[in-house]
């Protein structure tokens, strides 16, 4: 699964940093890379179109908007 992690101006304005920190230590990878278990990609990228729901990342063709430290697990899981 390829993870795209915004790091547009809507998601930073709304600190995505702490998810994405979080996001990377659950994948056991750094933004680029691929989760110890190759089931995830993680890429960065600039805009997802989904400002309104900052901060948003897509994995595969579905975008996850008000994504927080606290629903990662969540939304992962649905993709084991």
């Amino acid at each position: 699964h390829v993870i795209r992690f915004c790091l547009g101006d809507s998601c930073l304005a709304t600190h995505c940093e702490k998810p994405l920190a979080t996001l990377e230590k659950k994948l056991g990878c750094k933004m680029g890379g691929t989760s110890k278990d190759k089931r995830f990609t993680l890429e960065k990228v600039y805009c997802l179109g989904n400002c309104a729901l900052s901060p948003s990342l897509m994995i595969d063709d579905e975008v996850h908007g008000r994504f927080t430290s606290r629903n990662v697990a969540a939304i992962l899981k649905d993709y084991r």
